[in-house]
């Protein structure tokens, strides 16, 4: 039996979303508009005194990781998880960190679970913790996907913009659960959601850029921008004529076009995988 085993998982990134709820957990989510991307996270893991898990070398408190590790086995386990890209800005690293680590798990033990009761496992979690509503479903199918149906396994079809390069202006955390657990705030997400999907569905050979600005049509009606910094960038590039719109869910600017102006912030080039 192997010591130690690695796994990685795609990153993602959310344009469009509204929340679908359900008694059944496998069942609750989200529909809309995502895509995963080349950056990605690394999950080492290996046998272990204590649950622990490690992020980027700071050891962390990561409940979606934990409960979802948990589902498979008992046996305590180190996992050292490595990003590029933060917690809680919108790039789907903690649904990527939860599959990640019950792939590499799995691995490890030799437990022969079918990859699709892992997914199952990994969104269950993330669903319990709040950290996240469609991730899951997103990284373990990859490419960039408009969603019709919400849960594990979910109905979508796929826009062609693989290799296509986006910019994300990374500028402040956002906790998922404040968003996702809040009803008032669900009620104008569902009601901005319908009428941005409804125009996509209506548009033929919909642009990548089409969608970045529908995107910001909804983050703006369904008042999902509340850190001026984001309002600030997005209106400088729009001004510009370029796309820009809000990563959901986190105080992140996503561009079609690296910013011609000078910004305070990390920018990290990213790519449209499948």
């Amino acid at each position: 039996m192997e010591k130690r085993v690695i796994f990685s998982i795609p990153a993602a990134l959310s344009f469009i979303f509204k929340k679908i709820k359900n008694r059944a957990t496998l069942k609750t989510g989200s529909v809309g508009v995502g895509c995963t991307i080349n950056k990605k996270v690394k999950a080492v893991v290996e046998k272990s005194e204590k649950f622990c898990v490690f992020l980027n070398g700071k050891e962390i408190s990561f409940p979606t990781v934990y409960d979802a590790v948990r589902s498979i086995t008992n046996i305590p386990m180190t996992i050292y998880l490595t990003s590029s890209l933060p917690l809680g800005y919108g790039f789907g690293t903690s649904g990527a960190s939860a599959l990640a680590s019950v792939f590499a798990v799995n691995k490890l033990l030799n437990l022969t679970i079918q990859n699709k009761k892992l997914i199952e496992y990994a969104h269950i979690s993330e669903i319990k913790n709040g950290t996240g509503l469609g991730t899951v479903g997103t990284v373990s199918t990859g490419g960039f996907l408009i969603k019709s149906s919400a849960g594990i396994p979910f109905d979508y079809h796929t826009l062609p913009f693989t290799g296509k390069k986006l910019y994300a202006v990374l500028i402040d955390r956002l906790p998922t659960s404040s968003i996702i657990k809040n009803e008032q705030k669900l009620d104008k997400i569902e009601k901005a959601a319908n009428i941005s999907l409804e125009k996509i569905k209506n548009l033929k050979n919909v642009t990548l850029e089409e969608i970045l600005d529908i995107s910001y049509e909804f983050v703006s009606a369904s008042s999902l921008i509340s850190d001026t910094r984001v309002h600030d960038v997005i209106d400088k590039i729009r001004q510009r004529n370029g796309h820009a719109t809000m990563a959901i869910l986190g105080n992140v600017v996503i561009t079609t076009q690296r910013p011609t102006f000078t910004v305070p912030y990390d920018i990290e080039t990213l790519t449209i995988t499948n």
